[in-house]
């Protein structure tokens, strides 16, 4: 703050008069009120912005009535007339940590019920593998392997990508991909196998969605999420926000195990390009930010102080 002339606590000191009334002093308060209040209205303010402002005006306000009488008085005048812009900040969603760690098990364990419907669902729609599952069948037909050792090799190296990006798989990680696998069996072997496709799209269209719930359950939790999951996490710790990250994480296995010719089908597409928004909406429904998500600060008119 500069100001020119009376003596105003928290400023410098220069020579001045007496205060003529109360009322002078009434209007002088008003005026650092409503400069306060038009400075900030025109940029975004921060709260500590606009503690110093009032805390200035209040000072000001405070000296007159004492008996001060200021000839001029010029608030924040290295500042310039527009606040710049707030970078990009985080979401202030609550985050896992006002969950109990019962809360964050049943979650845990719903996913992998939900992963163990939604899997079977898909696969057996018979109108395309999961993008992960692009990459896995691919590299079984030219290495030879099995399926089942191509998703443990293949798993460990995007949870190794994950890492490398700052989103540590979890206990859970390893646990549930020991856990779900005869889940999966055991729900295929129950499941119907029908021919029409009138009954196919919904059984992969449903598979999805189920799949969507599961995938946020299990990113809520922080106990370890899947392989895409955790270098869709990566990602987003690097600020991508989370439908572009899922794409990339679910993309790029797709587009390297169709060259490796894998498997792909319409339903591979629908999942591709449907998974990511619907991640982004069922973490939002959960209240739940994963770490280095950001988003753009709100509409400053939005903020207005009332004068």
């Amino acid at each position: 703050m500069r100001r020119n002339g009376g003596n105003v606590g928290g400023g410098c000191l220069r020579g001045g008069s007496s205060a003529s009334n109360a009322v002078e002093a009434a209007v002088t308060a008003a005026t650092a009120r409503s400069n306060a209040s038009t400075v900030a209205g025109e940029g975004f303010w921060t709260p500590l912005i606009l503690r110093t402002y009032w805390r200035a005006a209040a000072s000001i306000s405070v000296g007159v009535a004492c008996g001060s009488r200021p000839r001029r008085v010029v608030m924040f005048r290295h500042m310039q007339a527009r606040l710049r812009p707030l970078p990009a900040t985080v979401d202030p969603m609550p985050r896992t940590s006002t969950l109990s760690m019962r809360e964050r098990v049943i979650r845990l364990l719903a996913s992998w019920v939900l992963v163990a419907i939604g899997v079977p669902l898909v696969v057996t729609a018979s109108l395309g593998v999961a993008p992960f599952d692009v990459l896995n069948t691919g590299v079984a037909d030219v290495t030879g392997l099995s399926f089942g050792v191509v998703f443990a090799i293949d798993g460990c190296i995007f949870f190794l990508i994950g890492t490398l990006l700052g989103a540590r798989p979890g206990p859970a990680s390893w646990v549930g991909t020991l856990a779900i696998g005869p889940m999966i069996d055991l729900t295929l072997s129950l499941m119907p196998d029908p021919d029409a496709l009138a009954a196919r799209v919904p059984m992969l269209l449903g598979g999805i969605l189920v799949l969507a719930v599961a995938i946020c359950l299990v990113i809520s939790t922080e106990l370890g999420s899947g392989p895409t999951e955790v270098v869709m996490l990566g990602l987003i710790k690097h600020h991508v926000p989370v439908v572009p990250a899922r794409w990339l994480s679910d993309g790029v296995p797709m587009l390297i195990g169709l060259a490796l010719g894998g498997d792909l089908g319409v339903g591979t597409v629908v999942f591709l390009v449907t998974m990511g928004p619907l991640v982004k909406f069922g973490l939002r429904r959960l209240h739940y930010v994963p770490a280095g998500l950001v988003v753009r600060p709100p509409d400053p008119n939005a903020q207005r102080i009332a004068s």
